[in-house]
């Protein structure tokens, strides 16, 4: 582990991604998609999008700026950039409080954010993972540039991509995992709470989280048992503050000496980030270096297949 601050969490979100036959419920091989491999076709979408593809609606632009394929693994690896455009902004430098840039709004500060695409052949179901950087994702532009490029090249198939957490892998951290932290976050501050504090940012601005941390070494209980009780317990009956009413509830779980971060949105449905944070090594500029996210990528692929066929597929 580098020495380098952490200043982001890094996270993995992963995916599972078929190509159906439109007008009907049969699913494509992967390796013949209308008479085209996938393989070929998620490559041709990854080298097209070297140049840059803006996104009007959402104000959001990504751009490939690297592609490592596999084909003997049937892997796609790389790093793709991400940033919004559509408002102008200052940059001040924190040191000296001096404004040291400006930003148009047609200027977009891209991120770098790593990815893994596995497509094995024989199967109808592919893998995506990609990573996260705090609370900066790419799958909401990846997957409409992926359905938009489809679209142009195969005819009659639908993209289907869906968040993955396989059910047997949700058990095993039911049964398994060990909770250290749960975390209730509310995404507004209420206004009697701002003005008493002299906030100056709007409500939406700023967010209140309620954490309940294990001292270390500690364990809070096993991940199963507070899932049903945050699935079953309205906010008063779990002991929060009067008024505080959190539209997300967070669980970092350990499980086999590997750290998760699980968000409950609804409570009952169940999406999940894998947190990496302690896991990769960081730069000097403060984002992860590449091949760190994209080992821990290749492991997280593996902990999918291996649940989902009992067999390593990465």
């Amino acid at each position: 582990m580098s020495a380098t601050k952490i200043n982001r969490t890094v996270s993995l979100a992963s995916y599972s991604m078929s190509f159906k036959v439109s007008y009907g419920n049969e699913h494509h091989v992967l390796s013949d998609v209308g008479g085209v491999d996938s393989f070929d076709l998620i490559k041709g979408f990854l080298e097209d999008a070297r140049s840059p593809r803006a996104d009007h609606t959402q104000k959001a632009i990504f751009k490939t700026k690297i592609i490592r394929p596999n084909l003997q693994e049937r892997t796609l690896d790389g790093v793709i950039e991400t940033g919004e455009f559509g408002f102008s902004a200052r940059g001040i430098d924190v040191n000296t409080e001096q404004e040291t840039y400006k930003r148009g709004v047609h200027d977009a500060e891209v991120i770098p954010l790593a990815f893994h695409i596995s497509l094995p052949k024989g199967e109808k179901s592919g893998l995506v993972i990609l990573q996260r950087f705090g609370n900066i994702g790419i799958s909401t532009h990846f997957v409409t540039a992926l359905r938009r490029f489809i679209g142009e090249k195969v005819s009659k198939v639908t993209l289907e991509w869906e968040p993955l957490v396989h059910p047997d892998l949700i058990n095993q951290y039911a049964s398994k995992g060990k909770t250290r932290k749960i975390k209730f976050r509310q995404w507004a501050v209420p206004k009697d709470t701002s003005d008493a504090l002299g906030l100056t940012l709007r409500p939406n601005d700023a967010y209140i989280e309620y954490s309940i941390i294990a001292k270390r070494g500690g364990v809070l209980g096993k991940f199963s048992n507070i899932m049903e009780k945050c699935s079953a317990s309205s906010t008063a009956m779990l002991g929060l503050p009067t008024g505080f009413k959190p539209d997300e509830t967070v669980c970092e779980v350990d499980m086999n000496g590997r750290s998760r971060t699980i968000h409950m949105g609804d409570v009952n449905e169940m999406t999940s980030f894998y947190d990496i944070t302690l896991n990769v090594d960081f730069k000097s500029d403060g984002h992860p270096k590449n091949e760190s996210v994209l080992k821990e990528a290749r492991l997280l692929a593996n902990d999918l297949f291996v649940v989902m066929k009992g067999v390593k597929n990465v």
